[in-house]
């Protein structure tokens, strides 16, 4: 009973873990879901009101921070710093500048390379609105590094893209020119030409054209940009491009124009809360209202700006502002408020130039020229030793090459030394059995010659006693006679003698007499033909041999040749020594 109630207790504890861990996990995945959401949707604060992205990204952050993913605290923390550092502000901008370190620092922990180098070209852009050069010079480079890094295969253009232009910006504000245009150019060269960056490339570099007194072709510039971010609904990029044209159309005194620019601005700015725009258009319609001579008006609209720009702490626009204050305030006679006004916008003025300290820019940009060219030494003499190493190794393989051939050839050498020795053997082996052939040849000759004297000798005794014993009647003699031819005949025979001369054929020419039979049916005297013509005997020896004419002896061979099929063309001798004869 205990047992049941120990198990029933287990089981239960286990599917209520069970549960709450399902229930746990299915609440963390809900989470990230939103927020996901709230980070996409804040990500495009440049089309929406900008307050309210920074609240949904706030409470992305907070949501992150409850969850723990250092991913999504990475992407929170660095578009956090964006809308901050669009946002402007001297407080904004610092608090930008902690949030995109955040985000750095948990890139490195994902060992995200590409989100460390998003999070670097935005503290870049961020060091250039406060005003810091130096800074915001060694992060841009920084950032362009980074993204030479990533881009060894082309895959990162648009990162690649995007740092030269923040680096191209900070030359800009520096007035380096050249540096800047040479930037925005490798810039557009890396960028899609209808991405939102490559029509902030064009922008900025209408803004150059504008600084170097290019009007029509910083507007042209100007025109293309706000069509460009027009598509994009980039609203921030439409009030800097419109600020932009109204500041040409104020050089060329298209003053009522300007101001209409100016005004958009605001009108926009004010929907969208973003308010150094507002700050930069109350400060341009001010500009125009003094160009008019309108300077009540104009006091009315630098009060605006200045009141604006101390809410906000816009430090770089109360510079102007006050400044212009202070003239207006000259124009109308009150000189003691005046220098009040210009001394402190010279004052900000000089807090914004220590911060810019442009010899520590370039400072900056010296140590980095430094820095590059030492990697490029180092990388020459990388190169020099690999390239040492290179020879080394082919000077090796050529020695191993040389060393292997040195070896094979002597090798070759012997081989063919003793192949040549093989083949003297061989050709001393051939003639030795040429010689021995020749003997046997000989040898069966001279038996054949012996065999046909005796044949003869033999024929011609046994012709002479038979034309003895017709003359005599002496049976005693006539019994001797008859003696002396049976031993004669019997040696006529000569079985004795042709197989000792077919046996010494047979030595020299071992499948000649097989062969013979079974191409014909051939007799003795045919076959001993045969075996003469294979012996290269003339028709003159054959018939001495034989004991036979030479007539006979050509009857003889037709005989052969029909018995054999063989045609007229070829002769009997030919074909006896001849391919098709298998005979040897």
């Amino acid at each position: 009973m205990r047992y049941h109630k120990f198990l029933f207790i287990f089981s239960f504890f286990s599917i209520s873990n069970f549960l709450f861990a399902q229930s746990h996990d299915t609440t963390i995945q809900k989470d990230s879901i939103h927020i996901q959401n709230l980070i996409n949707k804040a990500s495009k604060f440049r089309t929406r009101n900008i307050d309210s992205a920074e609240l949904e990204v706030r409470e992305a952050l907070h949501l992150s921070t409850k969850s723990e993913s250092n991913y999504l605290l990475a992407r929170s923390h660095r578009l956090l710093g964006q809308i901050l550092s669009e946002k402007l502000g001297e407080d904004n901008m610092y608090c930008s500048i902690e949030h995109v370190e955040k985000s750095i620092e948990y890139s490195r922990i994902l060992r995200d390379s590409v989100l460390v180098f998003k999070s670097t070209n935005n503290l870049a852009n961020t060091y250039l609105r406060m005003e810091d050069h130096p800074n915001g010079l060694k992060t841009a480079l920084k950032a362009v590094d980074m993204a030479k890094s990533l881009n060894k295969n082309n895959d990162f253009n648009e990162e690649l893209g995007v740092s030269y232009l923040s680096l191209g910006s900070i030359y800009l504000v520096m007035e380096s020119y050249d540096k800047a245009l040479e930037s925005y150019k490798l810039g557009k060269s890396k960028l899609d030409k209808e991405s939102r960056f490559y029509y902030a490339a064009l922008a900025n570099s209408g803004y150059i054209n504008y600084k170097l007194k290019k009007y029509k072709e910083a507007l042209a510039l100007f025109d293309e940009t706000y069509v460009g971010y027009q598509k994009h609904n980039d609203i921030l990029g439409i009030t800097r491009i419109l600020t932009l044209q109204g500041m040409i159309l104020y050089k060329m005194d298209s003053l009522s124009q300007a101001k209409n620019k100016y005004q958009k601005v605001i009108a926009i700015s004010e929907n969208n809360g973003h308010n150094i725009s507002i700050a930069e258009g109350l400060y341009r319609i001010a500009q125009v209202e003094d160009r008019l001579k309108n300077h009540d008006s104009a006091m009315y609209y630098i009060d605006k700006a200045i009141a604006l720009s101390d809410s906000l702490s816009f430090l770089d626009k109360k510079v102007t502002s006050l400044y212009l204050k202070g003239k207006l305030l000259e124009q109308k006679g009150d000189s003691m408020a005046a220098v009040k006004y210009f001394y402190a916008s010279e004052q900000i003025k000089d807090s914004l130039l220590g911060r810019q300290n442009p010899a520590k820019s370039h400072s900056v940009l010296l140590e980095y020229k430094d820095e590059q060219h030492k990697k490029e030494l180092s990388g020459f003499k990388s190169i020099l030793a690999q390239k040492n190493y290179i020879i080394f190794l082919i000077i090796f393989l050529l020695i191993l090459t040389g060393s292997i051939s040195y070896f094979v050839i002597n090798k070759y050498r012997f081989r063919l030394l003793k192949s040549n020795d093989l083949r003297l053997e061989l050709e001393a082996a051939l003639d030795e059995e040429k010689e021995t052939k020749d003997y046997m040849n000989r040898k069966l000759t001279s038996s054949s010659a012996f065999i046909a004297s005796n044949t003869d000798v033999l024929k011609e005794t046994n012709n002479l006693l038979e034309k003895i014993k017709t003359s005599i009647r002496a049976e005693d003699l006539s019994n001797d006679v008859n003696q002396i031819q049976r031993q004669i005949e019997e040696k006529l025979t000569l079985d004795e003698a042709w197989e000792s001369f077919f046996h010494h054929f047979n030595e020299v020419h071992p499948q000649f007499l097989k062969s013979l039979p079974s191409k014909s049916d051939l007799s003795k005297t045919e076959l001993k033909l045969c075996s003469f013509l294979k012996m290269n005997l003339t028709i003159k020896e054959i018939s001495e041999l034989m004991n036979i004419s030479s007539s006979s002896l050509r009857v003889t061979t037709h005989r052969i040749k029909k018995k054999m099929n063989l045609s007229k063309d070829i002769s009997l001798h030919q074909f006896l020594h001849s391919q098709e004869f298998i005979g040897n």
